[in-house]
């Protein structure tokens, strides 16, 4: 934390310095233009005031005294770090040509106990050689040198823009975005005017020397103030259908800055900068930074529960330093490229070119606009973000007398050319007529929209599924995802790994049984490593033994096939409901796949295999259970609600039925009344968490506690629908995703939320 604080101001100062002009004569000293070239030399350093005495609490002394390595010692060692750099850049004036050096060189003392002491040395480079003159053909290539290698890494962004990783046009547009002088003006003196609006400024020895002072309330402002105009400054440069989600990232940004204020950063003194001017040359000569901060609250204020730590043990105390030196300012600097080989180099070019090679190319679109399907699963697309999502450049497209026309870069797709009108479903590729199922549309503010069937005419992919994922404030975020087999995809002999999820896939729907979820109970038991022979089944009772003393939850597990009563190493357990068996198959309900420490993550449908896939997310256990073994609860409940009919949606706000919501809180379908306008839902404590819940207009009353929503209980087409605020302002939870699964023969709608389990007791 303290690198990266120190860090996050260094780097504001550098931008700072970087495009002074004339007017800055109050604190800089007169100069005629902006600095397009220089060299600078930096060197930054840590030293510790004070010894770190939180590493003790995070172990017991005899655990210290058993490890081989000091963590006290090797964590202060870490801390006593010596860095330079020196960069030397160089700037056309019309931005449009940059080169840059850039090497560091860190000396780092590492002591892992009181006998095995090294210092570490390590050299980095990175070198950039952009050139954006010619638009046809731009050139962007970086390259870096890592530590411990003799190799280098080029990543040359032309070659990938040739192998169609990138669009040429759109990678241009945006680095000309970044690269424009008037935003990089802007950009400088917002940072400018911010500095000198935190900080004190003592002038000497008539405008050559300045020294800056600041508080920690002038610190946390430089950062959270420079935040937001960096942040307001590129959204306002971009496309907003470049940002999809802004709102929702600034809304974040803001929440974590402004719990900066809950605890201090710099101690008594503060921040102190000394700054020297010498003709154009700007010299950082001393820059301070006094970092007196409590550990303890900082993790606090950031939701990590402390208590059982001591607070005065986690009081960090350090002068983090540095200084700039810039020389040869506007001056013709000799930029040296290291001189790179076959033997020395490694090349990244594209993905595949690695030993993963995914068995299906898939594409992402990102839509602005929410994705609504009618009834047949027929849905619109923005075209322009379609365009995006399949890497059509703009150049590739135009839009005119409301007329499309898309010719894709030669080899990218399976086509040459093709034409949509607005108001009309006729797709022409090439010479091929296709009749699509919704006529292509444009709304008042001129945005295109296309059929979704018109993209996997023309590309040859399908559309996988929809996602629709909610934030804090109900961004439209949805993600439309098409799919096609991988033509460089080779079969290759699977590797085993180990892994936290389970997956189940059935030929079938997905067993339900008095409202609760099954899984099959072989399929789940051969993943938890169990194998047939470990698995005895006589008239309805099953004995499963853990004969490898693999599987930590159990070592013998005893079922009856229609009983509600299961034994875990001779524990008796009640389930609310019981073993099932279907078509030979024994099915287990997700309350015992809960005790079995595992979680139902998701259900989706395979369109393609026609089955189902359930994810289980598996919490791993070190130890065996032993005879105080109490069934896993988890802290938080994950609601599944599905429905066929289309998603119910007014002024923003999504809708979810009533029933199966009250489902997947173990109420029955009886138990749910209706008089007037009037719902009253009753459960069993032991089992909900609650036993009465009335709903009546925007009013919601459980048990004894009252909520007011700002929309109410709705109906159509015989069902009642409750807000999403009841998942987040009565039940404390958020509603995650709502994801659109596509079979032949129907369309289902996959709601997911998660509420803090009312039955939630928290285990030693």
């Amino acid at each position: 934390m303290k690198k990266i604080l120190c860090s996050v101001l260094v780097w504001v100062m550098v931008l700072g310095c970087i495009g002074v002009y004339a007017d800055t004569g109050v604190l800089f000293g007169a100069m005629d233009k902006s600095i397009l070239s220089a060299d600078v030399h930096t060197e930054f350093g840590i030293k510790l005031n004070k010894p770190f005495e939180f590493i003790n609490q995070l172990m017991s002394e005899e655990d210290m005294n058993n490890m081989p390595v000091d963590f006290k010692m090797l964590a202060e060692g870490v801390c006593d770090i010596n860095e330079t750099a020196d960069v030397s850049y160089s700037m056309s004036e019309d931005y449009k040509q940059l080169k840059m050096s850039a090497k560091t060189q860190t000396t780092l003392p590492l002591k892992f106990n009181e006998n095995f002491k090294a210092d570490i040395w390590s050299q980095v480079g990175a070198w950039i050689d952009a050139d954006f003159k010619d638009e046809q053909n731009p050139k962007f290539v970086l390259t870096y040198k890592i530590p411990f290698s003799a190799k280098y890494l080029v990543f040359d962004y032309s070659d990938m823009i040739e192998y169609d990783e990138i669009a040429a046009e759109q990678f241009l547009e945006y680095m000309n975005k970044y690269l424009d002088k008037e935003l990089s003006d802007e950009l400088n003196k917002k940072i400018k005017d911010i500095i000198l609006e935190n900080v004190e400024v003592k002038e000497t020895l008539k405008n050559k020397n300045y020294i800056l002072t600041a508080d920690d309330n002038g610190f946390k402002n430089i950062i959270k103030q420079t935040a937001n105009e960096l942040y307001d400054m590129i959204y306002d440069a971009f496309e907003v259908y470049d940002m999809t989600g802004g709102k929702s990232y600034r809304y974040e940004m803001e929440q974590y800055l402004s719990v900066l204020d809950e605890f201090n950063i710099l101690g008594k003194d503060g921040m102190q900068i000394k700054i020297s001017m010498k003709g154009k040359d700007i010299n950082i000569s001393e820059m301070l930074l006094h970092i007196d901060c409590n550990l303890y609250d900082a993790l606090d204020a950031y939701g990590i529960n402390m208590s059982k730590f001591e607070r005065d043990k986690w009081q960090i105390d350090c002068v983090a330093s540095a200084k700039f030196v810039y020389e040869n300012i506007n001056e013709q600097n000799n930029i040296e490229f290291p001189e790179i080989t076959e033997e020395n180099t490694e090349r990244v070019l594209r993905e595949e070119m690695y030993e993963y090679v995914p068995m299906y190319n898939r594409v992402t679109v990102y839509s602005s606009y929410p994705t609504e399907p009618d009834a047949d699963g027929n849905f619109m697309v923005a075209l322009s973000e379609a365009m995006q999502g399949f890497e059509i450049a703009k150049k590739y497209y135009s839009v005119e007398n409301d007329k499309i026309i898309i010719t894709p870069r030669q080899g990218q797709y399976d086509f040459v050319k093709a034409e949509m009108s607005v108001n009309s479903n006729i797709l022409i590729i090439d010479s091929n007529q296709i009749t699509l199922k919704s006529n292509v549309l444009k709304d008042e503010n001129g945005v295109v929209f296309i059929p979704a069937d018109a993209l996997t005419s023309m590309t040859g992919f399908d559309i996988s599924g929809i996602s629709h994922s909610f934030d804090e404030e109900y961004v439209y975020v949805d993600s439309i995802i098409f799919q096609r087999k991988n033509p460089e995809y080779e079969e290759k002999e699977e590797i085993p790994y180990v892994s936290p999820s389970i997956y189940l896939y059935e030929d079938g729907t997905p067993m339900m049984y008095n409202n609760e979820l099954y899984a099959p109970l072989r399929m789940t038991m051969k993943e938890f490593g169990i194998g047939d022979g470990d698995i005895e089944a006589v008239n309805g009772e099953i004995i499963i033994t853990d004969s490898k003393e693999e599987v930590p939850e159990f070592s013998v597990l005893k079922l009856t096939e229609g009983s509600r009563d299961v034994y875990i190493d001779s524990v008796l357990v009640a389930l609310n409901n019981p073993i099932i068996e279907r078509d030979g198959t024994a099915y287990i309900s997700s309350q015992m796949l809960e005790i079995l420490n595992c979680s139902i993550e998701n259900i989706s449908y395979n369109f393609k295999n026609q089955n189902y896939n359930m994810r289980i997310h598996r919490n791993l256990l070190d130890n065996k259970n032993n005879s105080n073994y109490k069934p896993y609860q988890s802290e938080n409940l994950y609601l599944y609600v599905s429905e066929k009919s289309v998603p119910v949606i007014e002024d923003g706000e999504y809708y979810l039925p009533l029933y199966p919501l009250m489902g997947e809180l173990k109420v029955r379908a009886e138990d749910i009344k209706t008089e007037g306008d009037k719902v009253t839902v009753y459960a069993d404590l032991s089992v909900s968490g609650f036993e009465k819940m009335e709903f009546q207009g925007n009013s919601v009353k459980v048990d004894n506690n009252q909520y007011t929503m700002s929309k109410g209980m709705i109906e159509r087409n015989g069902k009642m629908y409750l807000p999403a605020e009841f998942i987040t302002s009565v039940q404390g939870g958020m509603v995650r995703n709502l994801y659109i699964s596509y079979g032949k023969e129907e369309t289902v709608y996959n709601y997911s939320a998660s509420i803090p389990n009312p039955l939630y007791e928290e285990m030693e």
